[in-house]
């Protein structure tokens, strides 16, 4: 029954960008920017709910991790920690997708402090969730902890991880993809 339910879902909930096509134009982009310097910030608040778009429309940078899309955040001051949802879009005939969110955290003078991956916080593997909606949305969530010291963060993916599979919470395969949305709440 819920199996039924969820392919329900599947074939009528929003669209996505196929992750082989993002592969794709990620794999055609221009790739700027060694440093951070020239870019304006999105500024973050804390306590309050941000939504993050990264695609082809997003400048692309080479990372320690590989080649991704990015976007620059302003920290909010004294934020210790980040929860971030990483929406699973998914359709008929893409499937669904994720973007696997990594984080380049900069000091105030956009040095590099940290790499912060949600591996880390997901020890037992991926675990997705629904929203209480009457077209449940998947998403999986991560808590990262913040150093003092970090001022920035450049939410960027692990180009290694595009492409591979994990399983959702039904055992139907969920792509990582170069694209995606994030919701961000800063403590």
């Amino acid at each position: 029954m819920y199996r039924l339910i969820f392919l329900s879902i599947f074939i009528v909930s929003g669209c996505s960008n196929s992750p082989k096509i993002a592969f794709e134009q990620l794999s055609q982009a221009a790739i700027c920017c060694q440093t951070f310097g020239h870019l304006t910030a999105v500024k973050m608040t804390a306590r309050q709910q941000h939504n993050i778009v990264i695609n082809n429309h997003n400048q692309v940078r080479m990372f320690d991790l590989g080649v991704s899309y990015f976007e620059l955040l302003e920290l909010p001051q004294a934020s210790s920690s980040v929860f971030i949802r990483s929406w699973v879009p998914q359709d008929s005939v893409t499937g669904a997708d994720l973007f696997y969110p990594v984080l380049l955290l900069l000091d105030r003078d956009l040095k590099i402090i940290t790499t912060v991956r949600p591996i880390q916080a997901w020890p037992d593997g991926f675990q997705f969730y629904l929203t209480d909606s009457i077209l449940p949305k998947m998403y999986m969530t991560t808590t990262m902890n913040l150093p003092s010291a970090a001022r920035y963060a450049v939410v960027h993916t692990d180009y290694n991880k595009i492409n591979a599979t994990t399983l959702d919470l039904y055992g139907l395969p969920v792509i990582f993809s170069a694209q995606g949305q994030l919701t961000f709440w800063f403590e």
